[in-house]
């Protein structure tokens, strides 16, 4: 029974110091995100995303779902989202753009690094994967990422379709502002909405934190913080402390604790923090 109330007073806790990194990409201004776009995990969560826009629209028009997914499972695979998103990095990289951003930056070198959205490796290895290191105010970090996600996310659709004809079988799936119903929510709350085919992709194609900077690793780091200051902030009334408590779940955890090194690796930032964002389900989830 000590260690149920254990694991609950814990989790309260832990929930609690992670509130302030739940929804935020960019939790100040002195922390630089790391966007990885492209990469394994993507690739192989857009077929997913596709066979979602697949069968919302074959409901939608009244059609069979299996006879659509079925005529599209040969080009519906990784290694065809992984050449269009090739060529979509490659030209963001040789254009320095991506959608309505038009700066984008090199990679940095030397010591003094000034704010901005750099191209966070050298421009001829950008091919099916390609990070990008944004460090600005909050505010502005905020609406690149989305302008970052949106764009990467409308363009590698459309460099798909366009690179297996899919207008020519289709018309209405290609066009991703093609509004299509879907379900959206789950058990009670589950509920028919509106949406397009590039929102419906987007649905099971999420920005997800990388394993070293998750939610519940900054939540962590935050409570540790807090129990090594003057004040403990926690106290769970049992002979153990909670410091003791938080090393065991970090000694149990593949978790990559160190973020200065994550720092050093990206370039000489003046930056305090590191999130890197990426698409598709992170190992650990």
């Amino acid at each position: 029974m000590a260690v149920k109330n254990l694991k609950s007073l814990f989790r309260k806790d832990l929930d609690k110091a992670r509130k302030t990194w739940t929804k935020e990409f960019v939790p100040n201004s002195s922390t630089i995100v790391e966007f990885t776009l492209g990469g394994s995990a993507a690739y192989k969560d857009f077929p997913i995303a596709t066979k979602k826009v697949i069968k919302a629209f074959a409901e939608s028009a009244n059609l069979f779902p299996e006879e659509l997914e079925k005529l599209l499972a040969p080009l519906n695979t990784a290694s065809n989202w992984k050449k269009a998103g090739a060529t979509v990095l490659k030209r963001y990289a040789r254009t320095k753009s991506i959608g309505t951003f038009t700066s984008l930056k090199p990679q940095p070198k030397g010591n003094k690094v000034t704010r901005g959205t750099y191209i966070n490796q050298p421009i001829n290895s950008v091919g099916n994967e390609m990070k990008i290191a944004i460090w600005e105010s909050k505010a502005t970090s905020k609406g690149r990422i989305n302008n970052i996600y949106d764009t990467f996310t409308k363009d590698i659709w459309k460099q798909w379709t366009k690179n297996h004809k899919i207008a020519e079988r289709m018309n209405v799936i290609a066009d991703p502002d093609t509004k299509i119903n879907r379900m959206s929510g789950v058990g009670k709350n589950r509920k028919l909405i509106t949406d397009t085919v590039i929102g419906t992709f987007r649905s099971s194609a999420k920005r997800e934190h990388s394993p070293d900077t998750t939610t519940a690793s900054q939540g962590i780091r935050d409570l540790e913080q807090g129990l090594s200051s003057s004040s403990p902030g926690v106290d769970y009334g049992f002979n153990v402390t909670t410091f003791d408590i938080i090393q065991h779940i970090k000694a149990n955890t593949k978790i990559d604790w160190s973020l200065k090194t994550t720092k050093s690796k990206i370039g000489k930032y003046k930056a305090t923090n590191v999130i890197k964002l990426s698409l598709g389900k992170n190992p650990n989830n």
